[in-house]
C-alpha cells in the first residue's frame, strides 16, 4: 500500500507532537504528488528553556514504487534558550548543516519505515550569550558518514523503533575567560558509532508529569549505544598555570532499560589509557591504563509496598599507571607492579517508601525513603600491590529494629573474607617509608583479632558475623 505525501507529513506532525514538540509550515503548496512546505517551525519547550528552529523548505515528493522522499534546505537555524538554577539565562544560536541528505519513507500511516542518510551533518555553535553579554565560544558536532531508519507503529500508543550510525563523530570546543585570563580547549572523535532506541513516545512525553510518569500504562524505553573507538584531548592555561590531558578508548558500549517499575543500565569500556601533564603535576606526565571497565545496575523505581529486586556490579580490570608515577612513590621497585583489578557483585530487595519522582515527595529526615530487606555479597575482589582480597555474603534485615552497630536497620547475616598477600604488602609500604612500623604494627594485631591463618603460606581468613541478638563476631569471637 502506498504512502502520500500529505499521510508523511501528518506522520511526522504527530510523531513530533508525541514527545511534546510541534512542527509547522507556514505554507503548504501540493500538486501531482508532490507538497512543499515552506518556513517550517520547530519548538520543543521543558521546564527550563525552549529549542526553536525555522526551515526554510521540506519537499515531500510520492515514489513510483510508493514511497515519500523528503529532502529539505542544506541549512538552517536553531536556538535554545535555558535559564539555570541561579536564574541566569543562557541563549545559544546554533546553525545546523546537512550534506547530501536523503530521507525515505515507505509503507502505511500504521507502520511506517523512514530510512535516511547524509554523507555529513554538523552543528555548529553561531553565538553563546548569557543575560544578553556574548560569550567568547566556539563549539561544533559533525558527524559523518550517517544513516539509519525510523519504524514508527501507530496503534493504542505511537512506538518506535529506531538504529542510527556514524562512521565518525567529531566535537571541538574553545572558550576564553573575560580579559583573556584563561583559555580551554577540547577535541573529541568517536568511530564507529551505533545507537539503537525503542520506546513508547507517549509515554516518555508524560515524564514530566512526575505523578505519571512511570504508571502502569507509562513509559518502556530501550537505549543502547557503542563506539569502535574514542580520544578526547583537552587543554587549559591562565596566566599562572596550565594543564593538558587526553583519554582514549579501543571500544565501549551502553544500555538504559526503563519500564513502568524498573530502571537498569550499565557499559563496558575497553582499551582505556588516560595521560595527564601540567604545571600543578609534579612528575612531566602522568599516565594510567585499563584493560576493561564494567558497571551495571537495576533498581525498582514505584513506591511499593512490596520488596523488589536490584543489583549492582563494577569490574575494573588491568589497571596500571606509568614508571614515572612508580618512581616517584616507589623508586627501588619494592612494591610488586602487577596490573591491580577490582570487581563488586550486590544484589538484595528494597522498597521505596516515596515516590521519587515527585518533587513534593521530600523525605522526612528523621525517616528513611526506602527499606532496604536484604543485600547479598555475590562476590568482591581486590587485588592491588601482590596482595588480594576476596569476599562474599549476605545479611538480611529487620527494618523495625536499630542496628547494634549504629544508625539504620538491624542486619543479620556473614561475610566471609579472604587475605592473600596482606603482611607482604604491608611489609614492603613500611619499607618505602608509606607507613611507619607503629602503624604496620598495629595493623598487625587487628588483623590477628579479625582474622585466622588460612591454608596457604600469608594468607587470612576471617568469618563475620551479626547474630539474631545483635552480636557482633568475628571467626566466633564477640567483638561486641
Amino acid at each position: 500500500m502506498a504512502l502520500t505525501s500529505e499521510e508523511a507529513w501528518t506522520l511526522i506532525k504527530e510523531v513530533t507532537d508525541s514527545y511534546g514538540a510541534s512542527i509547522n509550515a507556514a505554507r503548504q503548496d501540493g500538486s501531482a504528488g508532490r507538497l512543499r512546505l515552506s518556513d517550517v517551525t520547530y519548538r520543543l519547550d521543558n521546564a527550563t528553556g525552549s529549542l526553536t528552529g525555522t526551515i526554510p523548505s521540506i519537499e515531500l515528493v510520492e515514489q513510483t514504487g510508493g514511497d515519500v522522499r523528503l529532502t529539505m534546505s542544506d541549512g538552517y537555524d536553531m536556538l535554545l534558550n535555558n535559564v539555570a538554577p541561579d536564574g541566569s539565562v543562557a541563549e545559544i544560536a546554533m546553525r545546523i548543516s546537512q550534506k547530501d541528505l536523503a530521507v525515505i519513507l515507505g509503507g502505511t500511516p500504521q507502520e511506517t519505515t523512514m530510512s535516511y542518510g547524509a554523507s555529513e551533518i554538523g552543528v555548529s555553535v553561531a553565538s553563546w550569550k548569557v543575560n544578553g553579554t556574548a560569550r567568547p565560544v566556539q563549539a561544533q558536532i559533525m558527524l559523518g558518514g550517517y544513516q539509519g531508519s525510523y519504524d514508527v507503529s501507530r496503534s493504542a500508543e505511537t512506538r518506535i523503533d529506531s538504529t542510527a550510525g556514524a562512521d565518525r563523530v567529531s566535537l571541538s570546543f574553545e572558550a576564553s575567560a573575560p580579559d583573556d585570563q584563561g583559555r580551554l580547549n577540547l577535541r573529541s572523535t568517536i568511530e564507529g558509532v551505533t545507537a539503537q532506541w525503542s520506546g513508547d513516545l507517549a509515554g516518555l512525553s508524560r515524564l514530566s508529569d512526575p505523578n505519571a510518569a512511570l504508571d502502569a500504562t507509562g513509559a518502556d524505553t530501550s537505549v543502547a549505544f557503542s563506539h569502535s573507538g574514542s580520544d578526547t584531548r583537552m587543554s587549559f592555561d591562565d596566566p599562572t598555570q596550565n594543564a593538558q590531558a587526553s583519554a582514549s578508548s579501543s571500544a565501549g558500549s551502553m544500555r538504559m532499560d526503563l519500564s513502568p517499575r524498573s530502571l537498569s543500565f550499565g557499559g563496558t569500556s575497553k582499551g582505556l589509557s588516560l595521560r595527564l601533564s601540567g604545571s600543578d603535576i609534579p612528575v612531566p606526565e602522568l599516565t594510567a591504563a585499563l584493560d576493561e571497565a564494567d558497571y551495571s545496575i537495576a533498581l525498582p523505581v514505584m513506591q511499593s509496598d512490596v520488596p523488589q529486586d536490584f543489583a549492582l556490579s563494577v569490574s575494573l580490570l588491568g589497571l596500571s599507571v606509568s614508571e614515572a608515577m612508580w618512581r616517584f612513590i616507589d623508586p627501588t621497585k619494592v612494591i610488586p607492579r602487577d596490573p591491580a583489578r577490582l570487581s563488586v557483585d550486590l544484589s538484595g530487595k528494597a522498597r521505596w517508601l516515596i515516590n521519587i519522582f515527585d518533587p513534593a515527595a521530600v523525605p522526612d529526615p528523621s525517616r528513611p525513603a526506602a527499606d532496604l530487606r536484604s543485600l547479598d555479597i555475590n562476590g568482591l575482589t581486590l587485588a592491588v600491590g601482590g596482595a588480594e582480597l576476596t569476599g562474599e555474603g549476605g545479611f538480611r534485615f529487620e527494618n523495625d529494629k536499630p542496628s547494634p552497630l549504629g544508625g539504620g536497620p538491624k542486619p543479620v547475616g556473614t561475610l566471609d573474607l579472604t587475605l592473600t598477600g596482606g603482611y607482604a604488602l604491608m611489609d614492603k609500604l613500611t619499607q618505602i617509608g608509606v607507613l611507619a612500623r607503629q602503624q604496620t604494627m598495629g595493623a598487625r594485631m587487628m588483623m590477628g583479632l579479625f582474622a585466622k591463618p588460612g591454608d596457604g603460606p600469608d594468607t587470612l581468613q576471617s568469618r563475620i558475623e551479626i547474630t539474631e541478638d545483635g552480636a557482633l563476631m568475628a571467626n566466633g569471637q564477640r567483638l561486641q
